[in-house]
């Protein structure tokens, strides 16, 4: 690994941020920010304001798609929680759907809460399988055991 700053011999180099990690989302969710990804770069913006939300957005789909590993279904489904998908889970209290969402994407009406993927419960669901529990810091300390009970893709089922 390379050292940090400065060159110091033996200096450490910081903890990635979920940023800089892969990040695994649906063949269908690809095709989609390709696509926005495409009509951002070839619109004409209206104002100077809309240039730089155009432009910032560019930039958050030009690194999500860098850092992109595509899942496809296989015959049973997804078998890993990606961006894109909607996964039902249990928490021991109750059972709740979310969507797994990127940051600045537009909600869908379907009846999964949205959450990001670089939000803490996003973070620790993305590549769970079902039957495996995330683990999710909540602000207080405390942690939230979040058991995956199915993954479906609302994109394919819409």
């Amino acid at each position: 690994m390379a050292a940090a700053a400065g060159g110091a011999h033996g200096a450490v180099m910081p903890a990635p941020t979920l940023r800089d990690k892969a990040l695994l989302m649906t063949h269908v969710q690809h095709r989609a920010l390709t696509a926005e990804l495409e009509r951002l770069r070839d619109g004409a913006p209206a104002t100077a304001d809309d240039d730089l939300d155009r432009h910032a957005r560019a930039l958050e789909l030009e690194l999500a798609l860098r850092r992109a590993v595509v899942a496809h279904p296989g015959e049973r489904g997804y078998a890993l929680v990606a961006v894109g998908t909607a996964v039902e889970v249990d928490d021991g209290r109750r059972t709740s759907r979310y969507r797994v969402v990127l940051d600045g994407e537009a909600a869908d009406r379907d009846a999964a809460r949205p959450v990001s993927a670089d939000s803490p419960v996003g973070a620790a669901l993305l590549g769970r399988a079902v039957g495996e529990t995330a683990v999710v810091a909540l602000p207080d300390g405390r942690e939230r055991r979040l058991r995956v009970l199915a993954i479906d893709d609302p994109a394919e089922a819409a």
